[in-house]
C-alpha cells in the first residue's frame, strides 16, 4: 500500500534546544505533527522562529503516529518592507 504524499501547510509552534519541534496543520485536523531538523528543506533549524508557516508533507508510520517531512518556510509575500 503506497501511502498518500500531500503537500500540507502549518505554522511552527514549538522549537526544541534538542533539533525537532511540533507544527499545528492547517485545516480542519488541526493536528500537531513532529518533526526533526534533519527534515528541513532549504532552510536551517536555527533561521527557524515559533510562529514561522512553513510547507510540508505528512507521513504517518505503522502505529499512527504523523511526522512532517521536507519542511519548508512560506515566505509572506505581503509586499511590505520591515528593516
Amino acid at each position: 500500500m503506497m501511502s498518500e504524499r500531500i503537500l500540507k501547510q502549518g505554522v511552527i509552534t514549538v522549537l526544541t534546544t534538542r533539533g525537532y519541534g511540533f507544527i499545528l496543520e492547517d485545516g480542519e485536523s488541526r493536528e500537531s505533527i513532529f518533526f526533526h531538523a534533519n527534515a528541513l528543506k532549504n532552510v536551517t533549524f536555527q533561521d527557524l522562529r515559533e510562529g514561522d508557516p512553513v510547507s510540508f508533507y505528512k507521513l504517518v508510520d505503522s502505529n499512527n503516529r504523523s511526522k512532517a517531512v521536507t519542511i519548508s518556510t512560506i515566505e509572506n509575500n505581503s509586499g511590505e518592507e520591515n528593516e
